[in-house]
């Protein structure tokens, strides 16, 4: 299976947007970065 790594850039703006929406609910963001990392895996095995 590949790998899937971030840039140190992505990973910034990942965490940025984790703070943005955690400001307003910690599940909500731990799930849309559960999402991304999800989705990035499956453009890796398909891409």
């Amino acid at each position: 299976m590949p790998e899937v790594s971030f840039a140190q850039s992505a990973q910034t703006d990942l965490l940025e947007a984790w703070s943005f929406i955690a400001e307003e609910s910690f599940e909500a963001a731990d799930h849309v970065l559960d999402v991304i990392e999800k989705e990035a895996q499956t453009l890796a095995l398909h891409p």
